[in-house]
């Protein structure tokens, strides 16, 4: 062989080393996605270069629903907070360890999960995000959280110490046959900084059981735990659980204030929205701002609002407008309170709040046990007694009178009405004059604490 030939051969065999090297370490079929800045600067090596920088699957998910893939969702985690936009495809995973995404304080970013269901075990969030700013901010998109595989989860989404943190159009599956942990509920948000816990939001969260089991009810829909000041929680489907929106101060926290709770539905819960004050002093905890308008709620076993170890309510006082409340033992309830009073008769003008097939009105530590009802009188008769169909506990009720004619021409004094001789049986009501003749008088009354 001349040395020329030896020389080629020898070429032709590198070269065929370096292609075979090179085809070894190609791992996906092209197209294949290199390595961007912002993984590098996370410390994050792509295991699968197939998927797009983002895609939980590029740093090692498997999605099958029951391998862990915990250490795929930390490493996406990592990236995010460089920058990069998150995306989770319509598969379930199953996450065994905490999985937290810091969000940039000066960047927004976005998480896309339509479809994909987070399975956890052990005393996990399916997701925890933190930090954020006035500038930055995440907004997750379509997850669910699937908390039926031992009920440990602490929590479905966690935003703790965040600002800007969005969870929207998410799910939470409810066991239907274990109990979930006694502080689950399926977004959270908690603060103890005051620099942290503004300007959230809760939009289009439905929670709900496979099937309907009030004996395994979550604690909460949602929780503001501390000064979230700001959050908005609107258009939820909010079921199976006992307290449908929580709202609790902590021993470091006040609580939060400015939060609106609007155009969501309450269904099949213990109560719809719970303000608890008792973390603190009760004389020490203002309730501030809160806006409750055009909700929904039936069906609810105790009540739709209710108020516990609250002080006074300060001059921005809570406002209460278009809510439909139906077949609700007890729409509104303030118990343990120094000095708070609900003002459930400030709507606004556009709007009314509804009660219907309700027993009682009560903003106090006692519930009424009846709501309304009417008397006539007719001829002669200047008073009639009303005996309650269901006996109050006590006489500390209010009763508001509305008189109309019934017929004839009454005479003057007839349609001024007064009560008097109140009972936990009933009272007396008392017109200044007989109608006389044939007329007659029908008085209406309301009972409310």
């Amino acid at each position: 062989m001349l040395r020329r030939d030896l020389s080629l051969g020898v070429l032709a065999a590198a070269a065929g080393s370096a292609y075979f090297r090179q085809s070894e370490a190609q791992t996906c079929t092209p197209p294949c996605y290199s390595t961007i800045a912002q993984e590098s600067a996370a410390g994050v090596t792509p295991t699968n270069t197939q998927y797009l920088p983002g895609d939980v699957r590029r740093y090692g998910a498997v999605m099958n629903g029951s391998t862990d893939d915990a250490a795929a969702w930390k490493s996406l985690a990592l990236v995010m907070a460089q920058g990069v936009d998150g995306y989770a495809p319509p598969l379930a995973s199953m996450i065994k360890s905490q999985v937290t995404i810091s969000v940039p304080g000066s960047s927004p970013i976005s998480f896309f999960g339509y479809g994909c269901t987070i399975k956890t075990t052990g005393a996990i969030s399916a997701l925890e995000v933190t930090g954020g700013g006035s500038l930055g901010r995440l907004s997750v998109y379509g997850l669910t959280h699937d908390n039926t595989t031992d009920g440990l989860a602490s929590f479905g989404f966690l935003g703790y110490n965040c600002n800007h943190c969005n969870f929207i159009d998410c799910n939470i599956i409810i066991p239907s046959t274990i109990h979930s942990s006694g502080s689950y509920s399926g977004v959270c948000f908690q603060t103890n900084s005051g620099a942290y816990g503004f300007w959230n939001s809760v939009v289009r969260l439905m929670t709900r059981q496979a099937s309907g089991s009030s004996t395994y009810y979550a604690p909460f829909g949602v929780l503001l735990s501390g000064a979230c000041n700001a959050t908005w929680i609107r258009d939820c489907t909010l079921t199976s659980v006992s307290y449908g929106v929580g709202m609790y101060n902590t021993s470091t926290s006040a609580i939060a204030n400015a939060v609106v709770i609007d155009g969501c539905a309450f269904e099949g819960c213990v109560n719809g929205i719970l303000v608890y004050g008792g973390e603190q002093s009760g004389s020490s905890v203002t309730l501030s701002g809160l806006r409750v308008t055009n909700n929904r709620a039936e069906s609810l076993t105790a009540g739709f609002m209710l108020y516990d170890y609250l002080g006074a309510e300060s001059a921005n006082p809570t406002f209460l407008a278009g809510n439909f409340i139906e077949s609700t033992a007890l729409p509104y309830l303030s118990q343990n309170n120094g000095g708070l009073e609900v003002s459930v008769n400030s709507f606004d003008p556009p709007y009314q709040t509804v009660l219907r097939n309700v027993t009682g009105v009560s903003t106090t530590g006692t519930a009424a046990n009846n709501v309304r009802g009417s008397v006539t009188i007719s001829g002669t008769a200047t008073s009639a007694i009303v005996t309650f169909p269901t006996k109050e506990t006590d006489t500390n009720f209010f009763i508001t009178l509305g008189a109309r004619t019934a017929s004839g021409v009454p005479a003057v004094g007839a349609l001024r009405a007064s009560y008097s001789s109140p009972a936990t049986t009933g009272f007396t009501i008392d017109i200044e004059a007989a109608p006389g003749g044939t007329a007659s008088v029908t008085v209406n009354w309301l009972l409310t604490r």
